[in-house]
């Protein structure tokens, strides 16, 4: 995440919509009757003091979705 100017956020591209069908069709897939917690992971690159690159990650829960429905809906707009 960059920031284009003060008070907005570029996300790089990423389009939400795309995610959520994503999401949606991972869901509809499943053979499980359980829980689907959707989480996110940001990535942090890191320069020690010596110049060495490393990299963290931040993870965060974004949602959880009963499986069972999910597979109700007719696709990831209505899940969104």
């Amino acid at each position: 995440m960059g920031i284009v100017e003060l008070g907005k956020i570029d996300w790089n591209g990423v389009e939400f919509d795309d995610v959520v069908n994503d999401i949606y069709n991972e869901c509809i897939h499943s053979e499980r009757n359980e829980n689907a917690i959707i989480w996110v992971r940001f990535e942090n690159p890191q320069t020690d003091k010596y110049g060495n690159e490393t990299m963290n990650y931040d993870d965060y829960e974004l949602a959880t979705i009963p499986l069972s429905e999910a597979c109700k809906y007719k696709s990831g707009k209505f899940l969104n």
